[in-house]
Order: C-alpha cells, then sequence, then structure tokens
C-alpha cells in the first residue's frame, strides 16, 4: 500500500478444551500468522488473527485488491 518494508508476525493463543474460533478448513486456531507494515502500520490479520502459515500470510499480503492475474 505505502511501500513501506513489512514484517511477518506470529500470535499464539491459549490451548481450549472447547475452542472458539476455526480456520476455513476447520482447524481450531491456536497459532496465526499475519503481514503488517513497519511504516504505516497496514496488516492483514483480520477478525480472527491470522492465517494458518507464514506462506499463506505473505501470499495474502501480496495480492492487491483489483489486481488481475
Amino acid at each position: 500500500m505505502c511501500g513501506g518494508k513489512a514484517s511477518f508476525s506470529t500470535t499464539t493463543y491459549a490451548p481450549r478444551k472447547n475452542p472458539n474460533a476455526w480456520f476455513a478448513d476447520g482447524t481450531p486456531i491456536t497459532v496465526a500468522h499475519a503481514v503488517s507494515c513497519q511504516y504505516c502500520g497496514v496488516n492483514n490479520c483480520g477478525l480472527v488473527g491470522g492465517y494458518q502459515t507464514q506462506k499463506e500470510a505473505a501470499d495474502r499480503w501480496n495480492t492487491r485488491a483489483g489486481e488481475k492475474v
């Protein structure tokens, strides 16, 4: 967006006997990955906390709305 340098972040959630959040494939969320801009602070952690892998977070970060492939 702004062209600033990006970095990864990881959020670890405490294990729960009855999880209350799941990834799209049904896996309970225990660790979530995201990318954030070090300059402007924009991130792609979303409402739930991110993505299952750093690769998925990076792939989503590098995909811009409106781009045609």
